[in-house]
């Protein structure tokens, strides 16, 4: 099911610059203002949005001292974000941060240990973040903007809490660093 989220996600990136690059050889070659007129009606009611959180880190990596001091990417976020009608449109975010897999070691059946490394450690890895249908149902008393999310939806807590809490700026959110 993963596998046809990230065929789906990569899929939707090729159009998305495929188009883009068409519209600007559409205004270098001079084309007819027909083409870039349907290009533009395609286009329409798309939202693109980009979020990134750098860091510079230095200081001691390990117990022995080697010095470390780099820049890194702690969490970026691509969206894509579609109006399809004024009460239904659809969202689609990706995710990438830096793996961080230590070892772990094994107790085997006949109870020796093993340790199990990878060489994912420091890789950055592509995660699809949310991808759902969003209907906005019409406002009913007190309850001004009501909606209703349907797939993978994000938790309103964190939604909420990332909006107001300024330590997301260093880390992830509370929530998430103690898996509750």
């Amino acid at each position: 099911m993963l596998k046809k989220f990230k065929v789906l996600f990569f899929s939707l990136i090729c159009v998305i610059t495929l188009a883009g690059s068409s519209l600007v050889l559409a205004a270098d070659d001079s084309a007819s203002q027909k083409d870039v007129d349907s290009i533009v009606k395609a286009l329409k009611g798309f939202k693109f949005e980009g979020l990134g959180y750098l860091s510079y880190q230095d200081g001691q990596k390990n117990a022995n001292g080697t010095d470390y001091s780099q820049f890194t990417v702690k969490r970026g976020y691509l969206t894509v974000k579609k109006e399809i009608t004024p009460w239904l449109s659809a969202r689609i975010t990706s995710d990438l941060s830096q793996v961080s897999d230590p070892s772990v070691t094994v107790t085997n059946a006949d109870a020796t240990k093993t340790t199990i490394t990878d060489n994912f450690d420091g890789s950055y890895a592509l995660r699809l973040k949310y991808l759902y249908a969003q209907i906005n149902l019409p406002d009913a008393a007190f309850l001004t903007k009501p909606t209703f999310e349907v797939g993978m939806a994000h938790r309103t807590w964190i939604d909420f809490e990332e909006h107001i809490n300024w330590y997301r700026v260093q880390d992830s959110m509370f929530l998430k660093e103690t898996a509750l």
